[in-house]
């Protein structure tokens, strides 16, 4: 498996992957899912945009330019 660019392609919304994280000082790898909040009326945006989500940092989503990276995750032994 290789790791692929999230410039080339993003995998399925709602699919667990492997993330490359690209922190100031230090790069991480996690596992995440990529997907698309649409705000609600009562929110000040209301335009639908993409982001990350892990369970590890539960409701705090990742900036979405901080992933690069992302692979499917491997098969269970």
């Amino acid at each position: 498996m290789k790791w692929i660019s999230v410039y080339d392609k993003l995998p399925d919304e709602d699919t667990e992957v492997l993330v490359l994280l690209n922190f100031e000082q230090e790069k991480q790898i996690d596992v995440g899912v990529c997907f698309t909040y649409t705000p609600t009326w009562d929110e000040i945006a209301t335009v639908p945009f993409r982001c990350w989500d892990s369970a590890r940092y539960d409701g705090q989503d990742w900036e979405y330019d901080l992933v690069t990276h992302w692979m499917p995750l491997p098969e269970l032994p």
